[in-house]
This record gives C-alpha cells, structure tokens and sequence, in this order.
C-alpha cells in the first residue's frame, strides 16, 4: 500500500497467469476497504516476456479491479513494447504509463479525486 486507495502491485519475472491472478486477488483485497482505489504495477524489474494466458490475465483484471491502473515502466525494451500493446488494448482511460512511481502516484490521486467527484 503506497497510501490509502493506492495499492502497490510488483511485477515478478517468473509470474505466470495463476500467480498474476492471486496477486490481483490480494490487491482487491488491500483496495476494497476504500471502496474506490487505485493499482499501480511496478515494471521496473520485470524482463520476461509474459506469456498469451498471462497477457489475458493482465486485461481482465485491469477492467475489473480498480478505478485505475498506473504502470512504471520497465528498463527493459522489450517489456515496455510489450505493457504498450496491452494498454492499447484496454478501452478507455484507466490505464496510464509512468517512468517513475511518483508520477504513477500522482496519477493515481488524480483518478481517485475524479472518482470522489463523479460520484457526488
């Protein structure tokens, strides 16, 4: 939890869909006392490709977890490429991509006061 309504999801080189699945699990989790929250996903340190199953995974669970999902990208360029691809996929404006966590963070704050407003 980076603070309250943003939740801190790291990427793990070895993770495949199953693992990637229970990670969002915890992440919806540590978000739902907040009702809306945030997800930002830490790429810095990710360098494999991710397979077809966990690339599904990734985008059914960025449309149905979270008001907002902020990545900070990997140094690796093919990781980059490939995060792009999946976030032209998703529809909308939930997803934004960031070169540092404090930009991701920021996005973050964004989305919820734009949520806190939408729903008054």
């Amino acid at each position: 939890m980076v603070e309250p309504g943003i939740v801190l999801f790291r990427e793990y080189d070895d993770a495949n869909a199953d693992t990637f699945a229970a990670q969002v699990k915890v992440v919806q989790e540590l978000g739902e006392p907040f009702g809306a929250y945030t997800v930002i996903v830490d790429l810095r340190e990710a360098r494999n490709r991710p397979r077809t199953e966990m690339v599904q995974e990734i985008l059914r669970s960025i449309r149905s977890c979270g008001v907002h999902w902020a990545t900070i990208q990997s140094t690796s360029l093919p990781i980059r490429a490939i995060a792009q691809f999946i976030i032209r996929r998703v529809v909308g404006d939930n997803v934004s991509t960031h070169a540092t966590k404090e930009e991701a963070v920021a996005a973050c704050r964004l989305a919820l006061e734009a949520q806190l407003r939408a729903a008054t």
